[in-house]
């Protein structure tokens, strides 16, 4: 009625709400058939296999993101691996949309689809590759160090030695073993 300057009829509106139903069902169902594989705790990588878990943050007050999106900071995990010479990865990250696209051998319409295909593509440098969706509680360290990236103005890239709250963060990641 506030859109339209119309009052529907019931029988209209029941008619949208049990076809909205149908397709949420619909749309449920094709997520469950193949589902990602979901982690309570960090779990360390085979041998010869380097982990990277990645996260991002938003800063609120000057709306601004560290690094764009979950996606992107997928994307630079995969860049950084590349860059490194590793060649057997696993990239995990606590944001299931991110995962379930990288995983997906379907391209999709929507916004971050072209960051999905580039995810892809630096990946067929790999002998393996693997993507992971792991819950916040398993992703402290990754997600301390997105937050910790909020107070620099450019990318960082932390190697041999993190912040000190990153070190009891992966600590506690690795109590939950």
């Amino acid at each position: 009625m506030v859109y339209e300057g119309t009052v529907p009829s019931i029988a209209h509106t029941l008619s949208f709400v049990v076809a909205f139903l149908r397709e949420d069902d619909m749309r449920h169902s094709q997520i469950c058939r193949r589902p990602p594989r979901i982690q309570g705790q960090w779990l360390a990588p085979a041998p010869n296999v380097i982990k990277l878990n990645f996260d991002a943050a938003f800063e609120c007050q000057s709306m601004r993101s560290v690094s764009g999106a979950e996606v992107l900071a997928c994307l630079v995990a995969v860049n950084f691996a590349r860059d490194l010479g590793f060649t057997r990865v696993v990239i995990e990250g606590d944001s299931l949309t991110v995962i379930k696209k990288c995983q997906s051998e379907n391209i999709d319409a929507s916004l971050i689809s072209p960051l999905i295909v580039d995810i892809k593509e630096v990946s067929k440098v790999f002998v393996s590759v693997s993507y992971g969706f792991v819950h916040r509680e398993a992703n402290g360290a990754a997600h301390v160090l997105a937050q910790e990236g909020k107070m620099y103005s450019s990318p960082m890239y932390w190697m041999e030695e993190t912040p000190p709250n990153t070190t009891l963060a992966a600590d506690k990641d690795r109590e939950r073993l």
